[in-house]
């Protein structure tokens, strides 16, 4: 089974997540997506914790990525 959270509830447990680490000293953070719906929400969390830390918290999102990784192969 599986469960679906609205975008502003992913986007909310993410910076969560991500401001957690921070507050535990964390002040490198990268963020590995492997689905394409959640990239907004991913973004923003990602955004809103630069605004109110100033850590970058970089994202690779695989799936953007995918096609020209197998293309080079």
């Amino acid at each position: 089974g599986g469960i679906a959270l609205s975008p502003a509830t992913l986007t909310a447990l993410v910076f969560d997540v991500l401001n957690g680490l921070v507050e535990g000293g964390a002040r490198r953070v990268l963020i590995v997506n492997g689905h394409g719906g959640n990239i907004a929400s991913i973004e923003d969390a990602q955004r809103e914790l630069r605004l109110a830390s100033g850590v970058l918290a970089p994202v690779l999102h695989l799936w953007k990525n995918a096609g020209a990784w197998q293309s080079a192969l």
